[in-house]
């Protein structure tokens, strides 16, 4: 039993969903479930392709292919193990097949390990601009200094910032 490494695990799900799309243009009558769809697809490109993967790794690999259909779809999934995924291949059953070949379309370009991939822009947020403190409140803008409420006239009182000392009259404590 083969399995593949991660750059010729791509190639299969490409090629899956490739396979897919010539299954899905061959069947001008008739359109096949999106499931049963995918499990030829993967038998075909697994046995007869590749050589003799193991069941295992086609799962997986037909479960990835799956998952770029209903990404294609505008859907989210929580992984290859989202339990959703069957029933959201089912729902893709109940559009007309022009969209659903489309959707194939769109993920087997996606999936094309040859595609030039795309440059990521690197957005760098903007500095803050630190907000000059407000006269009733210490360098933390969200919360008021207790301290300066009322002027203390002790001597820990340095600048107009009381250290509340906790004598007698002492606005601080």
């Amino acid at each position: 039993m083969l399995t593949p490494d991660l750059g010729e695990h791509r190639v299969l799900v490409h090629k899956i969903l490739d396979y897919s799309r010539n299954l899905l243009e061959a069947n001008n009558d008739s359109c096949p479930p999106m499931a049963r769809l995918l499990r030829s697809a993967t038998d075909y490109i697994c046995d007869q392709q590749v050589g003799r993967v193991s069941p295992h790794h086609a799962a997986w690999l037909e479960a990835e292919a799956a998952a770029h259909l209903i990404t294609a779809a505008g859907w989210h999934t929580t992984g290859l193990t989202d339990p959703t995924l069957p029933q959201q291949l089912t729902l893709l059953d109940h559009h007309p097949r022009v969209d659903r070949l489309r959707l194939v379309n769109i993920a087997a370009d996606l999936s094309n390990p040859e595609r030039p991939a795309r440059p990521r822009t690197v957005r760098i947020p903007a500095p803050r601009t630190p907000t000059p403190p407000s006269p009733r409140t210490s360098g933390n803008p969200g919360r008021p200094d207790r301290h300066r409420t009322k002027s203390c006239k002790c001597a820990c009182n340095q600048e107009d910032a009381c250290g509340g000392c906790g004598h007698d009259g002492c606005a601080g404590h």
